[in-house]
């Protein structure tokens, strides 16, 4: 049990090492995906809570922290990205990610089931996860005051 309790932890520090092309607000350094889900299922839980969604709070929040797992394996793919074989890539990467994890993890069964039930945004918890996952980087670039696009050139 230790050594699988290890070797989840160490998959963790893997993803958090993937960096996201936005700014952490207020800080010369880009958030990563650890902070990125964290971040998605704690105000997804909020947004639920405070206005008494009917939604699954528990099934929101695992899609949340697990929606981009893949990418510790398939590395995050910047929506603005101009290099068209990363963008036509995205979807055979994640999916080789998934069964990278799955061989990996095979104790961890519900990981498989919650990002492959996310991906297919069969249910309103996902697709919940889905839009808010589209929101909060614009809200965290306006918080810090645009300095991602601007880097970046993105404009309007």
């Amino acid at each position: 049990p230790l050594t699988k309790l290890l070797s989840f932890t160490k998959f963790t520090h893997s993803f958090q090492k993937i960096e996201r092309r936005i700014f952490a607000t207020g800080l010369n350094r880009n958030e990563n995906d650890l902070e990125h889900s964290g971040q998605l299922a704690l105000v997804a839980w909020y947004f639920i809570d405070s206005s008494k969604l009917k939604l699954n709070t528990e099934k929101v929040i695992k899609y949340a922290l697990a929606h981009d797992l893949v990418e510790t394996y398939a590395g995050d793919t910047y929506f603005y990205s101009k290099d068209k074989k990363i963008q036509e890539s995205k979807v055979q990467r994640e999916k080789n990610a998934l069964v990278r994890i799955k061989k990996e993890f095979p104790d961890f069964k519900e990981i498989e089931k919650i990002i492959t039930k996310y991906e297919e945004k069969s249910d309103p918890e996902s697709r919940f996860v889905y839009a808010l996952d589209k929101i909060i980087p614009v809200l965290n670039i306006y918080l810090d005051e645009g300095r991602s696009w601007k880097r970046d050139n993105v404009s309007l």
